[in-house]
């Protein structure tokens, strides 16, 4: 299942941030962003939501539609 939300934060020197969908926050780690710049707050984008023993994870994190992909 794919997800649509909006980058919260992202730290461009630990290389980590959150999404917000549907009310939860998903932690984004700059391995599952598939481009070479950093997702700037703000951003919508595409996801696949997955719960681990750490909590909320998104995997596959790509720019949104609205974006122009």
């Amino acid at each position: 299942m794919i997800m649509t939300g909006k980058v919260k934060s992202y730290n461009t020197r630990s290389g980590y941030g959150f999404i917000t969908a549907d009310g939860q926050d998903y932690f984004l780690c700059h391995t599952e962003w598939e481009y070479r710049l950093p997702p700037i707050p703000g951003l919508k984008v595409e996801f696949v939501p997955k719960t681990t023993d750490k909590g909320l994870r998104a995997y596959g994190v790509r720019k949104g539609e609205a974006n122009g992909k």
